[in-house]
């Protein structure tokens, strides 16, 4: 009974050995970089400057949008009607007559 628990706490210890040999392996793709490609790194991958860039360009949205708000409007509109080939009567408030005179 003592040697299968000897037995059992040296294979549990020897797969976690083995666990943190495997992950503490250094990966592959490793980066190597100098100072000034460790800054800019950091500058294009840093989530919080992200959000702020995207804060300022959408200040910049706002105040370009009341700026707009005092910039004189444009509106227009087009219309476009025919009376080609339209028969018209004017009556110029003479009861159906004429002004030119009588018609022949």
């Amino acid at each position: 009974m003592k040697n299968k628990k000897i037995i059992i706490l040296f294979t549990l210890l020897l797969s976690m050995g083995l666990f943190t040999r495997v992950t503490s392996q250094e990966p592959a793709d490793k980066m190597v970089l100098n100072l000034q490609g460790a800054v800019d790194h950091a500058l294009a991958f840093n989530k919080s400057l992200k959000n702020a860039r995207l804060e300022v360009e959408r200040s910049r949205a706002r105040n370009w949008e009341a700026i707009s708000q005092g910039l004189p409007q444009v509106d227009g509109g087009m219309d476009y009607s025919s009376f080609f080939n339209y028969q018209m009567e004017f009556n110029f408030g003479m009861g159906g007559d004429s002004p030119f005179g009588p018609e022949d």
